[in-house]
């Protein structure tokens, strides 16, 4: 969704902003969303700025009090709990933004293309639905841990320089595996962050 989303808005000249599950969910008595932790605000955080998301928002930040059309949004496992208590993925999320400010470079960047690196009989569903497309003139993966790896390419309005992002896209409650992976960019390597 996030490869489609990113490609089309491209073509169309247009910016992407991104909703991203802030809160448990559960409807017809089993959970359709699950509570996310710290790790799943990472983990859609890091793939919202991969794929060259311009802002995002949350859904969400305040539990719904009432529920309807038979869902529930469980208390306490958004940002704030029914009674106005901060939550511990509101402390999580603000720490987050905090390191935020780091990657501020990535915003001033434009989504240009993508793939995955993966051994596609062991690659999530979520990933074997994506385009594999050719990115070897930007890296080459010569090693690689997790069965699922999105490489995006950006590109910097200012200075022009490609941004090469290596995501692990392994879901942390699935599979809470630390990528370990061997590159070879195709060009000058300026800067490097995490």
């Amino acid at each position: 969704g996030l490869q489609a989303s990113a490609d089309e808005l491209k073509k169309r000249n247009k910016q992407f902003h991104l909703v991203l599950q802030a809160v448990e969910y559960i409807t017809d008595g089993r959970i359709r969303f699950r509570r996310p932790s710290e790790a799943d605000m990472r983990w859609q955080t890091n793939a919202a700025l991969a794929f060259g998301v311009k802002g995002f928002s949350y859904y969400s930040y305040w539990a719904k009090q009432q529920n309807s059309f038979g869902g529930d949004h469980v208390d306490g496992s958004s940002f704030i709990t029914h009674d106005g208590r901060q939550t511990p993925l509101y402390h999580a999320v603000k720490k987050i933004h905090g390191e935020l400010a780091e990657l501020k470079y990535l915003l001033d960047c434009e989504y240009d293309d993508s793939t995955f690196y993966a051994d596609e009989s062991a690659a999530p569903e979520y990933v074997k639905f994506m385009y594999k497309r050719d990115l070897t003139g930007s890296v080459r993966i010569k090693e690689c841990n997790t069965s699922a790896l999105i490489i995006t390419r950006l590109r910097h309005k200012t200075d022009g320089n490609a941004v090469i992002c290596l995501f692990n896209a392994e879901d942390p409650e699935v599979n809470p595996v630390t990528a370990k992976i061997k590159a070879e960019f195709g060009g000058e390597t300026v800067k490097t962050f995490s």
